[in-house]
């Protein structure tokens, strides 16, 4: 549960002229912005500090949400595309080194459930599920390392990730992560020349 409600008020104050500061402002996200505060607080000041995910349609504000939240200290938290097809063998749980010192100092996993069902050598393995239950074990073992929240924006409903990496992921989320769910539509604007 939160510590207390001035702790509360105080950190969602912070967060909420944090993201002004950064574009992402009330007049364009809407009931999302009071949502993402209050998220973020709620995962700052609950003991243990749990993750904050972000969850929601294509251009509603996700990963602009996170880069503004994830620079807001005196350092970056490490930002992972998971859509990238360069970032798709990011988590090579052989390398605990590498993978343990991102989960450590904190991590943005942009755009979760994006990837594709690895196949190396014809073994099939899911990098989402192996990265949240790599991660919910090394939490559970070791504690959750970080005072502040890690971040993870995602597409996915809470059913899309039952079916995608079955329902124990979906429990190891629901412990690790404060879910914010994103009401807002497509803020991206093209521009057309006719």
């Amino acid at each position: 549960m939160p510590s207390s409600s001035s702790s509360l008020d105080r950190i969602r104050e912070n967060v909420a002229s944090r993201l002004r500061a950064g574009g992402f402002s009330p007049e364009v996200a809407g009931d999302d912005f009071d949502r993402i505060c209050l998220a973020y607080a709620t995962a700052s000041t609950t003991s243990p500090v749990r993750d904050l995910m972000l969850q929601g349609t294509c251009g509603c504000g996700k990963t602009l949400a996170a880069r503004i939240l994830s620079k807001s200290r005196n350092f970056s938290l490490d930002f992972i595309d998971c859509a990238n097809p360069v970032n798709v063998g990011w988590l090579d749980l052989s390398d605990n080194y590498t993978i343990g010192r991102i989960f450590e100092r904190g991590f943005v996993l942009d755009d979760w459930g994006a990837d594709k069902t690895a196949n190396e050598f014809g073994v099939k393995s899911n990098p989402d599920a192996d990265s949240i239950c790599w991660y919910y074990s090394n939490t559970k073992r070791t504690g959750k390392p970080t005072r502040f929240p890690s971040i993870v924006t995602t597409n996915l409903t809470a059913d899309d990730i039952i079916e995608k990496c079955g329902q124990r992921v979906m429990s190891r989320l629901a412990e690790l992560f404060v879910i914010c769910r994103m009401s807002g539509g497509d803020h991206r604007e093209p521009i057309i020349i006719q």
